[in-house]
């Protein structure tokens, strides 16, 4: 894997964490640091789960669902 790839995974994973922190919602990230990265996950956490492809995508898939189903929601 090319040191770009790398880099470019790392920053989707921090983007990622951010919106699940900004979801602002304590289940989502709960199930976020559970399944996905470690809380307060420093640049390394992010390497090693960007340099392995399943990891890589498993984290991106479990991202996806989270902000899916905790992302913004019409208020009635």
């Amino acid at each position: 894997m090319s040191k770009f790839t790398l880099e470019s995974r790392i920053a989707t994973l921090r983007q990622y964490h951010e919106e699940i922190i900004d979801l602002g919602d304590e289940e989502a990230y709960e199930w976020w640091i559970a399944m996905g990265v470690p809380d307060c996950p420093s640049r390394d956490d992010f390497k090693y789960i960007a340099s392995n492809d399943e990891e890589y995508e498993d984290t991106l898939q479990l991202a996806k669902k989270i902000i899916y189903e905790y992302g913004e929601k019409e208020e009635e």
